[in-house]
């Protein structure tokens, strides 16, 4: 016979069984994302705000919440606007000051995402315990929560959808102890975790908070009873809500207008009509219909970033019935389930997240939903296995092709992720790792401008190439402005100039356009004089030199009888009114006109505005007759201004070269062997 003594030891032993086997699930859970973030996100995911969540951290650790207005030319960092007098960052504080403190604590960042896993896997569990009652479900459902690719993947970032879901449920925990224990202290918890998410993200805040609230009106309680755990909550959000506000007005200007909003200068808000990230961008006319759209692509992506994948949904479907003990629990799950969906149809973002539902990083507005669906899918499990237990043949064949599905589909979608990710890895370390590379090998303190494109900002493109907030360091990147980067050029004489510029060595597939650093100076003279040598490298017998400046256009046939080889010389003369060229070429020697053929990027950039203007061009052309109408081109293209009494040149150029027809299409190829061009005059008056 079994004493009571005997019980209560299989019980305490018990609980320390599944104890362990939760804190080697947080052990784990930790130990990836550090793991994921070194080895699948070394330059960031494709999200790109992650960046600016560490820039942000950087910002607390400097005693700072906003970026002087006087970096918005040439330093402005990305998801930063101008507001109240100066540049205000997107997003609120509580996730930078964790990446904050575990950067003061540790010197480094990454135990900021192991603890948001801790934090996500801990509150699983005890949501789960709150819910079921059981240690064994609810380590299950932390294992379906922590080891999901959703938060796999998202917890190897320095985003803050983890840390954000993990504040949630913990709200929800403390919500639903207060309501079993009539618990005061449980109540100013729950409080509390909401204010901790308003200051996180303030929608989902409240997307947590009205389940919650319905739950408690739900449950079998006294009028008194609902007012007091009510008003608890209450007292311990309203610090939180004060610090929120606070924060807002330092930032903004304005108690209620939220730092995105600034930031975007009212482009990035919730409703229909047009919306963008900022108003350099383009706008989204966002209409329900979109979000509608939006909706359907994601809700139909959610279920292959679960653990089982689409058949974890239908395990899902066995545990609804045996989940809940009452009402209130039924309704609390539905409503936890349903209402970030629903409620994000009215954000213009979730349009951006239907290209990546089912790579990248999936649609990460709905990570919350995985909450009350490991709930489900481990009480599914549970069904199952009390199902195939019973000895039925017809169940227990069921269930084993139910798990062999949901491994397999698992596996399936989680390889074209893994494909997708180390390619943005690959491409990182081809463009940024080549520049960090670069910068590293060179000594000296450096100003590195970034590659023409028609953003106003850094770490937008590479997030790894960013600054820090007082531009302390040895290395300084900073927008390219074209001509006028001279002005920083020149209060910045303690540093070395370089420009960042894309090559395609010659003959190379256009995989390996790579980026350089090319040595910038400026040449300011009231006369320049640029040489270029001239090589036919191939078998053309008509040899174009051409030249731009400004409004002034030369185009003259300088040999319509060249052979392979040949080899010319060109000096082009350029003033604050004219542009001249002399030629030592034959006497055949003649005008022709300036071939326009549009000007064309390598690759695809965000239309956000207008890319620096080249000022000057200095080219070559090859065809085997004057008028050829699309000849093969060899150019470099300059930055070029008149500034008072001189003209101003920065050395550093683009090589660009044209492949006529039938391929008509401009590549930047290196022209080193077809021209060659020197820049001759004084440095800049001082």
């Amino acid at each position: 016979m079994t004493t009571g003594v005997e019980i209560e030891e299989r019980v305490v032993h018990g609980s320390r069984r599944w104890l362990v086997a939760l804190l080697l699930l947080v052990i784990a859970a930790a130990a990836l994302s550090i793991a994921v973030q070194r080895n699948v996100f070394p330059y960031y995911s494709g999200d790109r705000d992650e960046p600016v969540y560490r820039y942000q951290a950087q910002m607390l650790e400097e005693g700072r919440v906003t970026v002087p207005l006087g970096q918005e030319r040439f330093f402005r960092p990305w998801l930063s606007g101008p507001s109240d007098g100066h540049l205000v960052m997107a997003f609120q504080p509580l996730w930078p000051a964790v990446l904050m403190v575990a950067d003061l604590t540790t010197n480094s960042m990454l135990p900021a995402i192991a603890f948001a896993s801790i934090l996500g896997v801990t509150g699983m569990y005890a949501f789960a315990i709150e819910l079921l009652r059981d240690r064994r479900l609810a380590v299950g459902a932390a294992a379906l929560f922590g080891f999901s690719p959703f938060v796999l993947l998202l917890g190897g970032t320095y985003l803050n959808y983890v840390f954000g879901v993990a504040l949630g449920t913990w709200m929800a925990v403390a919500t639903l102890r207060a309501v079993r224990q009539r618990s005061a202290a449980a109540a100013v918890a729950a409080g509390a975790l909401f204010g901790l998410a308003l200051l996180t993200r303030p929608f989902d805040a409240l997307l947590y908070a009205l389940p919650l609230v319905t739950y408690v009106l739900m449950c079998h309680l006294d009028r008194r009873a609902i007012q007091r755990i009510l008003g608890w909550t209450i007292v311990g959000a309203l610090p939180f809500v004060a610090l929120t506000l606070a924060y807002n007005s330092a930032v903004t200007g304005a108690a209620l207008t939220f730092p995105t909003s600034a930031q975007s200068g009212g482009t990035a808000s919730f409703g229909w009509g047009r919306r963008s990230l900022a108003p350099e961008f383009p706008p989204v006319n966002f209409t329900l219909l979109n979000g509608f759209r939006a909706f359907a692509r994601n809700i139909c992506a959610l279920p292959s970033w679960l653990l089982g994948s689409y058949v974890g949904i239908v395990i899902a479907g066995f545990g609804v019935r045996r989940t809940f003990r009452d009402r209130p629990a039924a309704v609390l799950v539905t409503l936890m389930t349903v209402i970030f969906p629903t409620a994000y149809l009215a954000w213009w973002a979730i349009t951006l997240t239907t290209q990546g539902a089912y790579t990248g990083l999936g649609p990460h507005y709905y990570l919350p939903m995985l909450v009350p669906l490991s709930v489900l899918t481990a009480a599914g499990i549970r069904d199952l296995a009390l199902r195939a237990r019973s000895g039925d043949r017809k169940w227990v064949i069921a269930v084993a092709g139910i798990s062999v599905l949901a491994v397999v589909g698992t596996a399936a979608f989680v390889r074209p992720r893994l494909d997708e990710n180390q390619f943005v890895a690959d491409v990182g370390h081809d463009q940024a790792g080549r520049i960090l590379a670069a910068v590293q090998a060179t000594p000296g303190r450096l100003l590195v401008i970034n590659e023409r494109e028609q953003h106003p900002y850094v770490m937008l493109t590479h997030g790894v190439l960013a600054n820090r907030p007082t531009l302390d360091t040895r290395v300084i990147y900073t927008i390219d402005r074209g001509a006028a980067s001279a002005d920083l050029i020149r209060t910045q004489r303690h540093r070395t100039a370089f420009r960042t510029v894309r090559t395609l060595a010659s003959g190379a597939p256009l995989s390996s356009i790579r980026p350089r650093l090319i040595r910038q100076r400026v040449v300011s003279a009231p006369s320049i004089e640029l040489t270029s040598d001239i090589r036919n490298s191939g078998n053309h017998k008509v040899v174009i030199a051409y030249g731009r400046f400004g409004r002034h256009r030369i185009a003259t046939v300088i040999d319509r009888n060249s052979h392979n080889g040949d080899r010319y010389r060109v000096r082009w003369t350029l003033s604050g009114t004219t542009f001249r060229m002399s030629a030592t070429a034959p006497a055949r020697s003649s005008s022709t006109g300036y071939p326009r053929v549009k000007e064309e990027q390598p690759l695809p950039v965000p239309r956000a505005g207008r890319a620096p203007r080249v000022d000057l061009v200095v080219g070559a052309a090859f065809a085997d007759h004057p008028r050829t109408r699309d000849p093969d081109r060899s150019e470099l293209r300059y930055y070029a201004r008149t500034h008072g009494d001189e003209v101003q040149v920065l050395t550093a150029p683009e090589d660009w070269t044209r492949l006529g027809a039938p391929l008509s299409a401009w590549l930047p190829i290196s022209t080193k062997a077809t021209i060659i061009v020197r820049v001759s005059g004084r440095p800049p008056s001082r």
